[in-house]
């Protein structure tokens, strides 16, 4: 078991260790690798965000891209310094699990929550504050509950194209769901599809620690109606190439730069269920969500894992959820780490939507695939 969980431990993603919202905000600026996962950047070389921007916009092959972003950046990153993120913490995000026309929807989006000091996760109530079994949760791989369970097997797979639909959830933050049917994952027999994926900025799990710039989150459902979501650390790297799932959650949630990049892309309210603002829908663009996974562990193609039993990390906080937090990360360029956090602050200032880390209380975790 000491083997299995230091191979896992050579494989964590790096960002800075943070202890609350505002210190999660800083680890932009210093994204060197504070563990043993390989870098294709060297830790000495790593300036802060501001910088990099700056210098990609003068100097790279890419400068009219990244030109156009880099004066908002160093405008957002002189009001991170001087405490202007207070304003964008009261942005929020959707409900986790959500299909449209769902009463269960409805009720988590009309609820009065989100990550600012009156509405955020100290005033969550019901099942957030009384439940025994939350997420997210911080992985230690040095704790005494590490198991393994034979009996899981490995994370099969099956995602392909399929037209998404894009939805703003009316939380600051957008969704992007999938039909029934159309992309599926298989674990020990157990055949899961997915509904949706949607991020959260910094990582929500964090390992010995340590979180990452972001988190995408992509939610399952089986035949019995049980959740299981695949939680992906995703690493801020200054030349990763641009992911293309959260480039099509950017374009093409309902926004203004909608029209500029998607044309004639049909956009509609769809009512909350229980009152409560209109939820922006729009459809149909054809996306596979396989960019979100990082490349395989090992030669048979399995992905190594964290799992463990939770709750969905929004209200209504239900548990029963069947957590995979893959161990090895995704690397994205800051641009879009900023660009996101544009997006939860309302596209004014940068904001955060990250559940703080729950007690693991008496659950074990267990490394897969055994």
């Amino acid at each position: 078991m000491a083997a299995m969980a230091a191979g896992v431990a050579a494989k964590l993603p790096g960002a800075l260790k943070t202890e609350s919202v505002l210190e999660a905000s800083q680890f932009l600026g210093q994204s060197a690798s504070t563990l043993a996962f390989p870098s294709s950047v060297p830790s000495a070389s790593r300036k802060p965000l501001s910088a990099r921007c700056a210098a990609a916009s003068e100097g790279s092959d890419g400068a009219k891209a990244a030109s156009s972003h880099t004066h908002a950046k160093r405008a957002v990153s002189r009001r991170l310094i001087l405490g202007g993120m207070a304003a964008g913490m009261a942005a929020v995000v959707g409900c986790p699990i959500c299909d449209s026309g769902s009463p269960s929807m409805g009720a988590a989006l009309a609820a009065d929550w989100g990550y600012g000091e009156l509405s955020g996760p100290n005033e969550w109530g019901a099942v957030c504050k009384t439940g025994a079994a939350q997420s997210p949760i911080d992985i230690s791989l040095t704790a005494p509950k590490i198991v393994s369970d034979n009996s899981i097997g490995k994370l099969a797979f099956g995602y392909k194209r399929a037209d998404a639909s894009f939805l703003n959830t009316g939380h600051g933050t957008m969704q992007v769901n999938f039909p029934g049917g159309s992309n599926t994952c298989e674990i020990g027999g157990r055949k899961l599809e997915l509904l949706q994926y949607h991020f959260h900025a910094p990582s929500e799990h964090s390992f010995n620690g340590i979180r990452t710039a972001m988190e995408a989150h992509l939610v399952h459902r089986d035949a019995e109606g049980k959740l299981a979501v695949v939680g992906v650390m995703l690493e801020a790297d200054p030349k990763a190439p641009r992911n293309l799932c959260l480039e099509a959650a950017l374009a093409f949630s309902p926004n203004e730069k909608l029209k500029q990049i998607a044309g004639p892309v049909e956009c509609f309210e769809v009512p909350a269920v229980g009152g409560g603002k209109p939820l922006k829908q729009c459809l149909k663009i054809q996306i596979s969500p396989e960019p979100l996974l990082p490349k395989p562990d090992r030669a048979d193609g399995a992905h190594n894992y964290i799992h463990y039993k939770g709750s969905l990390t929004t209200p209504p906080c239900s548990e029963g959820v069947d957590w995979f937090v893959l161990s090895s990360p995704l690397r994205i360029p800051d641009a879009q780490v900023v660009e996101f956090m544009r997006y939860v602050g309302d596209r004014q200032t940068l904001a955060l939507n990250s559940r703080p880390r729950q007690d693991l209380g008496d659950r074990f975790l267990v490394i897969g695939p055994a």
